[in-house]
């Protein structure tokens, strides 16, 4: 049987309903701009919105003594992969397809860790990716669009920081940031490129 850390239990489950809301507001928003693009300024307001909830539910960055920055970070994180994942949906495949293989790392990871509600939401999350993949792989019959792709990136980045190592306090920050590395570094490559292009 899985051990459960003393208090983790009951903190996640505080924050699942701010976190759900939260996917289900930027899946909704998405929805909308597939339908009719909406402003940018529109869409990175309710991802701001999102990801302070979600830092508020527990689902948030800790490095810090000082709690605004913490939330700087966490904004950062999550809006920044909510947005990694968005721009990844433009090839067959490959959102669907990195989504899932993150997704199962990180299931594994709370199987391993002792974090069974963590290693549930992942599974779940890796078999909806995965299960769209059979429709998306090329030649792809339909794509995530931003309803998808910004719900699925939300969810990544609250599970990945959600995950804690006792044993390896130190680098456990890390841990997301290499599952979700390739994510980062193409969208670290499209903001280089179009700044150098104008």
């Amino acid at each position: 049987m899985l051990a459960i850390p003393e208090g983790r239990p009951a903190l996640i489950l505080a924050g699942f309903p701010l976190a759900i809301m939260g996917a289900l507001a930027l899946g909704l928003v998405g929805l909308l701009d597939d339908l009719r693009p909406l402003s940018r300024m529109v869409r990175l307001l309710v991802q701001i919105g999102a990801a302070v909830a979600a830092h508020l539910g527990g689902f948030g960055v800790s490095v810090t003594s000082l709690e605004p920055i913490n939330l700087l970070l966490s904004v950062l994180w999550i809006v920044g992969i909510t947005n990694a994942f968005n721009l990844l949906d433009n090839m067959d495949g490959l959102t669907s397809g990195l989504a899932g293989i993150a997704a199962l790392t990180f299931a594994a990871m709370g199987i391993i860790g002792g974090m069974p509600l963590l290693a549930v939401a992942a599974a779940a999350l890796a078999g909806a990716s995965l299960g769209f993949l059979a429709h998306n792989r090329h030649p792809a019959k339909i794509f995530m669009g931003d309803a998808g792709s910004t719900f699925v990136g939300f969810l990544l980045a609250l599970i990945g920081v959600r995950l804690r190592f006792d044993n390896l306090v130190e680098v456990t920050f890390l841990i997301p940031v290499v599952v979700l590395g390739i994510p980062i570094l193409d969208t670290t490559l499209v903001i280089v490129s179009r700044k150098l292009n104008g």
